[in-house]
């Protein structure tokens, strides 16, 4: 089984009229949330631009990519071209108002990997003409490093890592730290913000003990990369 990375961002579809457009939206949206490696699509689509042979429509997504989801957009065509699909009624006639269409869509989105330290903004299109759908195309793609400050920047805010808590302990801000250990390790906390030697104490067993990971909540960095943190507290605490 293929890792599974996390991709949010815009989808933009293109066709030679509004009615086109949305029809495969829908049908996309409906063939493509069943997927094991999905593609959801949610709310209202916008008009992006127009001119005087094509219309193109934007529309956010939601989508868990196949390693990463740049594998995923080969198969935005496939509710056109598989004939093995079990499609309802009301699919099966989206797709054959649709097999004669010109339709390009267009993947603004972000990725995340973890497993592989896979973070990237990247922008890609394809497109289905004359029956047949042709290579993805690459716009654009930006890497970047796995750090606490691109993931909150990029995907969540709420993201945590080694760095986050040795902040947080050199500042004597326990306001995150506080919200997922006991009651105890706060007061052992505050006892040792209190003792200046006691608190440089810490931040180096943190240094020490605590591995370079990141995780999308502070309890869910601790649980992984830190398991001995409420432990190494109460020790130094009591010392």
């Amino acid at each position: 089984m293929a890792n599974i990375s996390d991709a949010t961002g815009t989808l933009y579809v293109t066709a030679r009229s509004q009615e086109i457009a949305e029809k495969f939206i829908t049908l996309y949206s409906k063939i493509a949330s069943t997927w094991y490696y999905n593609t959801t699509i949610a709310g209202q689509a916008d008009l992006a631009s127009q001119d005087k042979t094509t219309v193109t429509l934007c529309i956010p997504f939601t989508a868990s990519g196949r390693w990463v989801y740049e594998i995923n957009i080969d198969w935005t065509f496939h509710p056109l071209t598989q004939t093995d699909l079990k499609l309802t009624d009301e699919q099966q006639s989206l797709r054959c108002e649709l097999l004669d269409e010109d339709i390009t869509v267009r993947y603004d989105y972000t990725d995340y990997e973890p497993g592989c330290n896979v973070l990237l903004t990247r922008s890609a299109q394809i497109r289905y003409h004359n029956h047949t759908v042709e290579q993805q195309e690459e716009l654009d793609v930006v890497h970047y490093d796995t750090t606490v400050e691109n993931l909150r920047e990029l995907i969540d805010e709420d993201f945590y890592g080694k760095q986050t808590l040795l902040e947080e302990l050199e500042t004597g801000n326990l306001s995150t730290i506080a919200t997922v250990v006991s009651s105890d390790t706060v007061r052992q906390l505050e006892t040792i913000m209190n003792d200046p030697v006691k608190k440089t104490r810490l931040i180096t067993l943190v240094e020490d003990n605590a591995t370079l990971g990141v995780d999308y909540t502070i309890e869910a960095y601790l649980d992984m990369f830190y398991e001995t943190f409420a432990q190494d507290v109460a020790t130094l605490a009591q010392a």
